[in-house]
């Protein structure tokens, strides 16, 4: 047997092959052997006629694969041939990439592989057959893909804490999967440097980087610039030898993970765009004045060198003004946004005749009314420029993809957002998301299917559903049954606890509806009860809000605990599996979580009426106990364990352990992490709930002003405390824990007709 692969074709035609043999010995122990000749035994033969010879020449003799493959696409077909009493596989793209796809779709089909962000399901077989393979396969979705965000915190939800092994294992799966687009806007990189070398200067790989602010500003580097470049670089180049796609950022990209060097503002000193709003105002975060050719020719210089050093100009993206204001009054608003859109794309057309670009919908969502995205369409260019809507899972009926004439009208690309950046539990409405991208799937100016969250791998489940739906229809009834099926094998045990959890999935989906704010989305209301001001305040919209969310909740608690209790008799498997250990504790954290938000509501809305129960107040306590436990469990949820898998990438920044800290106990990033739960949000709760008690004892909201101080000293206070200390303090969770977390969440429900709402 050997592999045979083209002579003279893109390097992912050499992958392809590669793969394939890299899979075979997997699956049977056995290595096939590669060459550009064909032997005497079986063969498989990587790529078509296009690009192999032996596939030509059997193409013209009539007997290889007659099924059209559009040169170029991302079809494919793998289909076996008996003749002159040997097998020959022909595996056949039309193109680099999708001949990779091939190669992945056969051992699942023949051998029953499956793939994972996180790993592969690779059966092992004494040998495994060339005979009877027919395979075809074209996408529905022309564009599939990810972007990879700025965020930090921990190094399984956050890309920028990703080293070279970690990036060729997610570039690997997404092959396997058969995407093609992916995004690396992780924020670190040393562009201004090679862009602007007169200007800007390598910083001290130690100390706080010069424009570093706090929370989440604070981008205090934790690998040397250099060595972020050379990664990135090298990710890249890994990428285009398999045939991704990468879009270059082009035009106003200044934002929070991307800021100016101070070193260029003195040096050249832009002058900046209006701005009414809030957001981004320091200096380093400020859109340079447009208005003026010298910093549009600067924004440019960046694309320019991004593209040589690093990328490839196939294809751009921009964001345009996002998330600011540049007046009060609409009308001149808008002005300004269109004409940052007619600079930034004429610039791609004059230096990349041609290119595609993709405009992104954020602002879109956030700043702009349906009328306004409709009048803009008319000023782009359909044969270049395509409407990025990564925000097509909106709630929001009235400023959506619909309502701003996309669909059947002008080229746009549906995407997930999924979830804001706390957000890294389990969550989605499938029913109605499925509707949505049916939708999606029958209009032919649809052009793609993306994932385009603020965090990555947080949801399994929902990488699943997206890395199928590019290529088929998936039925959000049978979702779970088929993921389980192919994760842990059939009628495995943890299929009862996603079933289990199935009912809790939609009640927190992603929204960016008018009508509430931002932050009720988070769920941050048991991470930062301290910050967030209606906590404090009691506005009766929320007091009405938060009743109506709790209508359900004593069906959501009992829900909890079902979840809780299923998972208890799989917690302490002697036979656990990597993917058991992880999904069981994202399942636990999502039910506690859903029951934490749930029951201190009940209790705000029990002080609201001078009411208080104690009983629900202890089971609240032990519930967010429990939460740490299951966080305690497992290596994802740690910062300390992030920090030391930097260390062993490179050397880390010896001043950067306050700016992860920091990056994750903010009021917008808070979410589950081990360190944080134990060091600060446990105390940070036990506070509030002491001032709620005073409040419900005067039926009203009590002073709030020592609140302030005792959250300014609880944060000193876990600044102050190392990682490593507080990973010490680490209790894993176990079975008998979860049982009695049921029983709690059981109780809670029970009394809930005591509690005064």
């Amino acid at each position: 047997m050997q592999i045979v692969k083209p002579q003279n074709a893109s390097a992912a035609y050499t992958a392809a092959a590669q793969a394939f043999q890299d899979m075979y010995e997997k699956v049977t122990g056995v290595r096939v052997p590669i060459g550009t000749q064909a032997d005497d035994g079986d063969l498989v033969v990587i790529g078509g006629d296009a690009v192999n010879a032996f596939a030509r020449q059997a193409f013209l003799d009539g007997w290889a694969p007659q099924r059209a493959v559009a040169p170029g696409s991302d079809s494919y077909v793998v289909e076996s041939v008996h003749r002159d009493g040997r097998d020959v596989l022909f595996v056949w793209g039309g193109r680099g990439r999708s001949t990779l796809y091939a190669v992945y779709a056969f051992f699942a089909k023949q051998a029953g592989c499956r793939y994972f962000w996180d790993g592969d399901v690779i059966p092992h077989r004494d040998s495994l057959s060339l005979a009877g393979v027919q395979i075809f396969a074209k996408p529905d979705f022309a564009l599939r893909g990810l972007r990879y965000f700025a965020h930090r915190g921990l190094h399984r939800f956050q890309a920028e804490h990703w080293g070279f092994e970690d990036w060729k294992r997610e570039i690997d799966w997404m092959l396997k999967r058969g995407l093609n687009l992916f995004m690396m806007r992780v924020g670190s990189d040393d562009l201004f440097q090679r862009a602007f070398p007169d200007a800007v200067e390598y910083p001290d790989a130690t100390g706080i980087l010069p424009e570093a602010g706090e929370g989440y500003d604070n981008r205090t580097l934790f690998w040397p610039l250099q060595y972020r470049g050379w990664l990135q670089k090298r990710v890249l180049a890994y990428a285009f030898e398999r045939d991704l796609l990468q879009p270059e950022d082009c035009g106003t990209i200044t934002h929070w993970y991307t800021r100016t060097p101070k070193q260029f503002l003195e040096k050249y000193d832009p002058s900046f765009m209006p701005q009414t709003t809030d957001v981004y105002r320091q200096p380093t975060g400020l859109v340079w004045d447009i208005r003026k050719d010298e910093n549009m020719d600067r924004y440019f210089q960046l694309t320019r060198t991004h593209a040589k050093e690093y990328g490839q100009p196939r294809l751009f993206h921009t964001i345009g003004l996002a998330e600011r204001m540049c007046s009060d009054d609409r009308e001149e608003n808008m002005r300004y946004k269109k004409m940052a859109y007619h600079r930034i794309l004429s610039r791609v057309e004059e230096e990349w005749p041609g290119a595609p670009v993709l405009v992104a919908s954020w602002d879109f969502a956030m700043h702009w009314m349906p009328h306004e995205v409709k009048a803009l369409l008319p000023e782009l260019d359909p044969a270049r420029h395509v409407i990025l809507d990564y925000t097509a899972d909106t709630v929001d009926e009235e400023n959506n993809f619909e309502t701003w004439g996309l669909r059947g009208n002008y080229p746009w690309i549906f995407g997930i957002f999924h979830a804001f950046e706390p957000n890294s539990e389990l969550r989605g409405d499938y029913p109605a998301l499925s509707k949505r991208i049916e939708t999606a799937r029958k209009d032919p100016m649809c052009k793609g299917l993306v994932f385009w969250p603020e965090l990555s791998h947080s949801d399994t489940l929902m990488l699943e559903y997206f890395v199928r739906s590019g290529w088929e229809s998936v039925k959000p009834e049978t979702l779970i049954r088929e993921f389980c099926a192919a994760r842990y094998g059939e009628n495995a045990p943890m299929q009862k606890a996603w079933e289990a959890l199935e009912p809790l999935l939609p009640l927190h989906v992603w929204t960016l509806d008018r009508e509430a704010a931002i932050e009720d989305i988070h769920q941050e209301y048991f991470f930062d009860v301290l910050g967030y001001a209606p906590l404090r305040r009691w506005p009766q919209a929320k007091l009405d809000e938060w009743a109506r969310a709790v209508q359900d909740a004593r069906t959501i608690l009992v829900q909890c605990a079902q979840v809780l209790r299923v998972l208890a008799g799989l917690w302490d498997s002697a036979e656990e599996s990597g993917f058991l250990r992880r999904d069981r504790a994202d399942l636990a954290r999502t039910a506690l979580g859903r029951a934490l938000q749930t029951m201190l509501l009940k209790q705000i809305l029990a002080a609201a009426h001078g009411e208080w129960n104690e009983e629900l107040c202890n089971i609240y306590k032990e519930t967010l106990q429990l939460l740490c436990s299951v966080l305690d469990s497992h290596e994802d949820y740690s910062q300390y364990e992030t920090l030391e898998r930097l260390g062993r990438e490179c050397p880390v920044n010896p001043d950067f352990e306050p700016a992860l800290k920091q990056n994750l106990a903010n009021g917008y990033c808070r979410g589950y992490a081990s360190e944080f739960m134990r060091g600060l949000c446990t105390a940070e709760n036990d506070a509030y709930l002491n001032w709620l008690v005073q409040s419900a004892a005067q039926g009203k909201p009590a002073p709030d002003d020592a609140l302030a101080k005792e959250k300014a000293r609880l944060y000193k206070a876990y600044m102050e405390t190392p990682l490593r200390e507080m990973a010490q303090r680490r209790c894993a969770c176990s079975a008998k824990q979860l049982l009695a977390g049921a029983q709690q969440l059981e109780a809670a429900a029970a009394l809930w007709d005591e509690v005064q709402t």
